[in-house]
């Protein structure tokens, strides 16, 4: 994903941006990650700290192979390494696998690169209160709002 500042004193100019910083946990009320970001000073305009502009990312099409899910259901376990919980068919039952992350792909969803197989089920709602084993049950059509 290609990420790009905006600001008003340079209109219909983009600045390319670089991560600098990703938080390894979510915030726990609002479930958004904090995310810092770097620039080169522009030549044709000055950034001074404190000034603000705004964030742009554009993302490439992700290919149907790779396994993307909402960020939601992705979470820290012990060593800050990312897991998400499988539902195992047979008994509707979750367990915590820990997965491999990559890029974001838009506002709310973030690809996986290791510990995921395409059509394996994964909880995506109250993550925070699963623990290994209990039962979960699907939303029914129209349930989840």
């Amino acid at each position: 994903m290609k990420v790009y500042g905006e600001f008003e004193a340079a209109p219909g100019k983009r600045y390319p941006l670089r991560v600098k910083e990703v938080a390894a946990r979510a915030d726990p009320v609002t479930q958004t990650y904090r995310v810092t970001l770097e620039m080169e000073q522009p030549k044709e305009i000055t950034i001074l700290p404190g000034m603000t502009g705004n964030v742009v990312a554009e993302e490439k099409l992700v290919s149907s192979s790779r396994i993307v899910v909402p960020a939601i259901a992705v979470f820290a376990y012990e060593s800050g390494a990312s897991h998400v919980w499988v539902i195992k068919p047979e008994t509707m039952t979750v367990h915590r696998r820990k997965v491999s992350t990559g890029d974001l792909t838009g506002k709310d969803s973030v690809m996986i690169r290791e510990g995921l197989k395409p059509g394996e089920k994964i909880a995506v709602s109250g993550v925070s209160q699963l623990q290994e084993g209990m039962k979960v049950r699907p939303f029914e059509q129209g349930e989840w709002q």
